[in-house]
C-alpha cells in the first residue's frame, strides 16, 4: 500500500496501524514516490534474481551429468 503523508487514507493508517496486512510504503512528494517505486522495483528484480538462482541450483542437483555446465552457469549468473 503506498498511501500518501498527511492525507486521508494516511491518518487512518497512522490512528491504527495493525488493520493493515500489506506493506506500507509512505511518500510525501513526487520525488518521494519517485525513489519509493524504484526501492521496490530494485527489491522484486532481487528477489526473481534469488528465485532464478535457486532452480538453477536444484536443477544442478538433479542432473548430475549437466551439473559442471550448470555450475559454471550459477556461478556467471551470481556475479
Amino acid at each position: 500500500m503506498m498511501p500518501r503523508k498527511n492525507f486521508p487514507v494516511w491518518d487512518l493508517i497512522c490512528k491504527n496501524p495493525m488493520f493493515i496486512k500489506a506493506e506500507i510504503h509512505e511518500w510525501s512528494d513526487g520525488e518521494e514516490l519517485e525513489l519509493v517505486l524504484l526501492q521496490l522495483i530494485n527489491m522484486i528484480s532481487a528477489e526473481e534474481n534469488s528465485a532464478q538462482l535457486i532452480f538453477l541450483i536444484a536443477s544442478c542437483e538433479r542432473f548430475r551429468p549437466l551439473h559442471m555446465h550448470c555450475l559454471k552457469l550459477c556461478q556467471f549468473l551470481s556475479r
